[in-house]
């Protein structure tokens, strides 16, 4: 199953129909990380991100393919820079605020990681990242981790 169909699942569903536009921009902002972490992104990666995020209720300055477009853009620069990479995080974690948010935005973005079945070690420091910057329990983090290996088993 396409990455764009699975996190589209998560996005069409109605808890997400009621984010703010700031929590739509820091998910946004973080799955493009999660798509550039590998220092590349081409037009057909891009168009995956947009399609997997349109059923957000997207209200925005910009639309949503150009925010998407420019936070691939500002993700690229973090790469490489640890104390740039750090406060992205920890603004991110701020924007999404909601414990069940940051969850789910640690599991979408861990599913971005793993789609090509490789998992690198600068992704696996990026997920680490997001788990202390967005304070998910170790509970709940063994949960998310169950889910990601079932997932990722076939």
């Amino acid at each position: 199953m396409p990455i764009s169909t699975i996190l589209s699942y998560f996005t069409s569903n109605s808890a997400f129909k009621k984010l703010s536009q700031e929590q739509n921009e820091a998910l946004v902002r973080l799955l493009a990380y999660a798509q550039a972490i590998d220092g590349h992104v081409d037009a057909g990666e891009q168009k995956i991100l947009v399609r997997a995020v349109r059923d957000l209720r997207w209200q925005g300055a910009h639309s949503l393919e150009d925010f998407v477009a420019r936070a691939i853009a500002d993700a690229g620069s973090l790469v490489g820079n640890r104390e740039r990479k750090q406060a992205f995080v920890r603004d991110v974690a701020a924007g999404l605020g909601e414990d069940w948010l940051r969850e789910e935005a640690y599991y979408m973005a861990a599913k971005m990681t793993l789609s090509d079945r490789d998992l690198q070690e600068v992704e696996q420091a990026f997920l680490r990242e997001i788990v202390e910057a967005f304070a998910i329990r170790p509970e709940r983090l063994e949960v998310i981790t169950g889910l990601l290996i079932r997932d990722n088993a076939f």
